[in-house]
């Protein structure tokens, strides 16, 4: 029997994103009256209103690139993870299998100590957070942080390999 598990993981906000979603309103919005401002002065009224309208419309557009979503994907115990940007792009971050981890568990209990490509694919910082370590072809050494449900753990349990599933679980 096959097995296909889907999850979407909104992102949280940070500070850091929350500050620039201001700025880049607040600067579309200065530029907007700066161009109503002089294409007024130069008689350009028209075009004046079509590039303060354009200024408006690329802010909004900026922001709401803001709004990303992790989708969880495991199939037979092949998990793809894609990054969703603002439900109108979407980008394939890794596709890795769970016989592959050489360790995995509560993020809390990952070693502090890693060379490698760190993955971020969580809501945020958690307590319900998971890390994966291994080897990909495309990436070499990765750790993953993601925040699998009890769905999706179930469906990756029965393909890790033995010394982690007994660690794990």
């Amino acid at each position: 029997m096959d097995i296909f598990i889907e999850q979407i993981v909104a992102k949280q906000s940070t500070a850091k994103d929350i500050l620039l979603k201001i700025g880049i309103g607040l600067l579309a919005a200065v530029l907007s009256i700066a161009l109503l401002i002089v294409s007024g002065m130069f008689g350009l009224g028209m075009i004046g209103m079509l590039l303060a309208a354009g200024c408006i419309y690329g802010a909004f557009y900026l922001i709401s690139g803001f709004n990303i979503e992790y989708e969880y994907i495991v199939t037979n115990g092949e998990i793809d993870i894609d990054k969703i940007f603002a439900k109108r792009r979407r980008k394939r971050l890794i596709t890795a299998k769970a016989a592959s981890f050489e360790k995995f568990g509560p993020a809390s209990e990952a070693p502090a100590s890693f060379e490698g490509t760190t993955i971020m694919a969580s809501a945020g910082i958690s307590n319900e957070n998971y890390y994966a370590e291994f080897n990909h072809s495309k990436h070499g050494r990765v750790r993953l942080i993601f925040t699998p449900n009890e769905k999706v753990l179930g469906a990756i349990k029965p393909y890790l390999p033995r010394n982690i599933h007994q660690n794990t679980y």
